[in-house]
């Protein structure tokens, strides 16, 4: 997904938010793929770091609307 565009502002927001919680993760020493599937299962914005406003860049992004754009993503590509 990593600078990817979408046509759909919604979709645009929750990608970049994704990518720029991922990178920030990894750039602090965590495993991004269980810390974001830990606050995607969950909804406990603590699985997210606070390093370049990771955290509240996700807590943006309707969590219900991050699941959505997750299955979107997997099935349509």
């Amino acid at each position: 997904m990593a600078n990817k565009k979408f046509n759909n502002a919604k979709d645009q927001q929750i990608s970049d938010a994704l990518n720029i919680a991922f990178d920030a993760m990894k750039e602090k020493g965590y495993e991004p793929y269980n810390q974001l599937s830990g606050y995607i299962l969950s909804d406990d914005e603590h699985y997210l770091t606070t390093y370049n406003n990771a955290r509240q860049l996700m807590t943006a992004c309707d969590h219900e609307e991050i699941l959505k754009f997750l299955l979107k993503y997997f099935f349509e590509n």
